[in-house]
């Protein structure tokens, strides 16, 4: 199968069709009408899943039978036709649940603080925050996450959330405020890898620390404290970088590099320098 085909295999595994339903139903749908040893071939369906997996599909409405003289074939519903019962089948559960399991929570209190492990965890969690924020969002983000979190920011723009963000990166998105971190492989090298910092409305925050190897980690907080101190960091943050920017980033460098104690802050215990244009790098590339 084409990367396109792999893909929209994928998609239709995830909403509930078998491998070998997918392949039953895309051979029809690019090969036409088909009997089952036809079938077998053009999909890659063994000859001896073939017929009760047709069976299965005909009974679920997706595909149907037809004949030429003698030989039964196969057809495939249009797409159309199964995209509205795939919506069926998941939709009206998702509005059922939507109303009854609100019901069956616990009255305890939310933990003020729950551990995250997995960088799909930590994004999963980070595009929730996004999702629920009503008045700011403030963020730090490598490149490497950004464009998971890019449609929820862009929702989010959409409904008046006020977004300021860092990216230790290029090509900033075109939502929200953004600066672009100096310095961005010192910062890796001193911490190791990369970090996520995300704070919403004042009121939760979630900080994770993705390493060059080893597992990723993160925390999400409604701690007042933790939620406050990780939005001073990120107001700082920001502030700091525009100053370099105002300043220009050649004066900073040599006020850096001349400044012994602020060098060694800079490059902790592992860091080295590197250059303080963010997109210095991306510029030796090209």
């Amino acid at each position: 199968m084409s990367a396109s085909l792999d893909r929209i295999a994928e998609s239709l595994q995830e909403l509930g069709l078998s491998l070998y339903e997918t392949r039953l139903y895309l051979g029809l749908l690019t090969g036409g009408r088909q009997n089952g040893n036809e079938l077998s071939r053009t999909s890659g369906v063994p000859s001896s899943k073939v017929y009760a997996m047709l069976e299965r599909l005909a009974g679920d409405g997706l595909v149907a039978r037809t004949r030429r003289g003698s030989t039964v074939e196969y057809v495939c519903v249009p797409p159309r036709d199964l995209l509205h019962k795939l919506r069926e089948r998941y939709v009206k559960p998702l509005e059922y649940l939507e109303e009854t399991l609100p019901s069956l929570q616990m009255t305890e209190p939310h933990p003020d603080i729950v551990e995250l492990q997995g960088v799909d965890a930590i994004l999963d969690h980070a595009r929730a925050l996004i999702r629920a924020a009503e008045g700011d969002i403030y963020l730090s983000v490598w490149s490497d996450e950004i464009s998971s979190l890019l449609d929820d920011l862009e929702d989010a723009d959409k409904r008046g959330v006020r977004i300021a963000g860092m990216l230790y990166g290029v090509d900033p998105p075109r939502v929200g405020w953004w600066q672009q971190h100096s310095y961005r492989e010192t910062v890796a090298s001193r911490i190791g890898g990369r970090m996520l910092t995300l704070a919403t409305d004042a009121a939760e925050a979630l900080i994770a620390h993705i390493p060059d190897s080893g597992e990723a980690s993160a925390v999400r907080t409604r701690s007042p404290v933790l939620t406050l101190v990780a939005e001073e960091y990120l107001i700082h943050e920001l502030t700091l970088q525009r100053t370099k920017t105002w300043a220009g980033y050649d004066e900073y460098d040599r006020w850096l590099r001349s400044d012994e104690k602020l060098r060694e802050l800079t490059l902790g215990r592992t860091g080295h320098m590197s250059p303080i244009d963010p997109n210095a790098e991306a510029e030796a590339v090209a």
